[in-house]
């Protein structure tokens, strides 16, 4: 299977991690390419934006600190993601 994971950040780089650990093949972006390059490290794939990493995955993960930012992800950068099969959201917000 192979996961396209945009936001690297305190949720998305463990999640991604443990996605790359588990054999998955994992293709990242993020803002910071320092993270991108940590994952390239642990056995991930950098992606060059966010439309490249979604562009032949089966599943699509994007991890965003609030709706308003993860919105914006998904509505300009990643015009071909319905072709995944599942895309799945993570959103970090304060309580």
């Amino acid at each position: 299977m192979r996961i396209g994971f945009i936001g690297l950040g305190a949720m998305g780089m463990p999640i991604a991690a443990n996605y790359v650990k588990a054999g998955y093949q994992v293709r990242v972006h993020n803002r910071s390419q320092g993270k991108v390059q940590e994952m390239v490290g642990r056995g991930a794939t950098a992606g060059a934006s966010p439309a490249d990493v979604t562009a032949d995955a089966d599943v699509v993960m994007t991890c965003a600190k609030d709706g308003y930012k993860q919105a914006r992800v998904v509505r300009r950068n990643l015009p071909d993601a319905s072709a995944a099969r599942v895309q799945i959201d993570c959103i970090l917000q304060k309580a």
